[in-house]
């Protein structure tokens, strides 16, 4: 369970090595999150050259481990992703698994994709175009091992990636109808894998600092 950080004492909790200060109540400190060991399969793509490539593959992981720890606080969120990009998906989180009780599900890895296009904005923004596979990168109580073949057929979506708070942070998402070949995209596992929780609930998500009481 994630817990609301407060000015005294530490928990370690999940397998994502979370650091939480708390004991006195809550404060506005940020929890503190290892990022896990990946293992690539075929192998890990390469590390993209553009600065706006690079701020979506961290956004990507990022992405991930907030949602498998139900943590919108962590620094590979929040050094990754705007500040409204990320209400947005603490809102939908919160929508899917407190008010409809969808069963958990956290991500085997980072968002597989391949890079299709970066158009920049002068220096401080771009449209980033990737492909994501149609099938989903999930692990469900009652699937406990991810797919080992997402399948070729892809869509394209693009990403708004701006400057907010003097770093690239990735924004808004388009999806479009254009498909992709998404048979060559690398499939990251977190190494020890995740495992959904049983049942989530108010108390197990850490909203983001920006959110209200």
């Amino acid at each position: 369970m994630i817990r609301h950080p407060a000015a005294c004492g530490v928990i370690l909790t999940g397998a994502l090595f979370l650091v939480a200060l708390t004991g006195c109540g809550p404060s506005s400190a940020p929890t503190i999150a290892k990022t896990p060991s990946i293992v690539w399969e075929p192998a890990a793509p390469a590390a993209p050259n553009d600065p706006f490539a690079q701020a979506m593959q961290s956004a990507m992981l990022g992405y991930a481990i907030a949602y498998n720890s139900r943590d919108f606080t962590i620094d590979q969120l929040t050094s990754t992703t705007t500040t409204a990009r990320i209400e947005r998906i603490y809102d939908q989180f919160r929508s899917q698994y407190v008010d409809a009780k969808a069963p958990p599900r956290v991500y085997a890895g980072p968002q597989p994709y391949s890079l299709v296009a970066v158009n920049r904005r002068g220096d401080n923004a771009a449209s980033v175009t990737v492909c994501y596979p149609e099938s989903e990168w999930w692990i469900e109580s009652d699937h406990p091992l991810p797919q080992a073949d997402l399948g070729a057929n892809g869509v394209e979506i693009t990403y708004d990636v701006v400057t907010e708070d003097g770093a690239l942070k990735v924004g808004d998402a388009t999806e479009s109808d254009t498909s992709c070949d998404a048979s060559d995209i690398a499939l990251g596992r977190f190494e020890p894998a995740p495992k959904p929780p049983a049942s989530i609930s108010e108390g197990d998500i850490r909203p983001p600092l920006t959110a209200g009481p």
